[in-house]
């Protein structure tokens, strides 16, 4: 499994637990492939001198973050330019 997949099934256990979340998750605005570039802008901004120690719990964290805030913009940027790894 990628992260992208392990990203993925976190959330929608999320969502299975609990309906507030199930709302938000199911966002039309929101995707899995925003999510992983807005994980992956979290992580880069979290480095220090190119180099960041992050968390699964961190990680998970910020994707539940992506759907549960309805004004987060990420940039444009192609998912196959970014590497995220848990």
């Amino acid at each position: 499994m990628d992260a992208k997949e392990i990203i993925l099934e976190h959330l929608q256990k999320m969502a299975d637990c609990d309906q507030n979340f199930k709302e938000r998750f199911d966002d039309k605005d929101k995707s899995i492939e925003k999510c992983m570039i807005y994980v992956s802008q979290q992580a880069r901004n979290a480095a220090i001198g190119g180099v960041a120690c992050i968390s699964d719990d961190e990680v998970f964290g910020w994707a539940a973050h992506y759907y549960q805030e309805k004004d987060i913009v990420v940039s444009d940027v192609r998912m196959d330019h970014i590497k995220a790894t848990i």
